[in-house]
């Protein structure tokens, strides 16, 4: 499991980081457990309140992460639609 604040910006420091640290994670996964033949899940959670997350989701799947947003239960989650 990794676990990691989301940058407000994928291209920042900040993000440019947490896609290295996913990467390197994903890495040991996939080389040193077996990759797809490790009977385990890896799991990246991405701790903050942005919107777009498309580019964790990507950066994730590309090294066999599933990625999961945590965020406040004090602010109130939107549908597709914009609603609550």
């Amino acid at each position: 499991m990794v676990v990691f604040p989301l940058p407000t910006s994928a291209q920042s420091d900040e993000g440019k980081a947490a896609q290295d640290l996913i990467k390197h994670v994903g890495r040991v996964v996939k080389d040193g457990l077996g990759g797809w033949g490790w009977d385990g899940v890896g799991l990246c959670l991405g701790v903050g309140e942005i919107d777009d997350v498309d580019v964790w989701e990507d950066c994730c799947a590309e090294w066999g992460l599933e990625f999961v947003q945590v965020r406040s239960s004090s602010t109130p989650v939107r549908n597709e639609f914009g609603g609550q």
